[in-house]
């Protein structure tokens, strides 16, 4: 991955990049479930489909990167 990738990737996620380079504490491991859950709540079926795709691309990039 790019330096740009990277930060344009943190931008998107409105994150600092440090969260995306290191591992979470389990504290913060679980707000982030809990945060990521409370989005998913809002969705309806159609747009839960097309997150579930993003979310089995997106882990399978960053299992041959990390």
């Amino acid at each position: 991955m790019s330096l740009q990738v990277l930060v344009d990737l943190a931008a998107a996620l409105e994150v600092r990049t440090d969260e995306l380079l290191y591992e979470q504490r389990p504290s913060e491991r679980n707000a982030s479930i809990e945060a990521i859950t409370q989005i998913l709540n809002t969705c309806t079926t159609q747009q839960l489909r097309v997150l579930e795709d993003i979310i089995k691309t997106a882990k399978i990039s960053l299992s041959k990167n990390y």
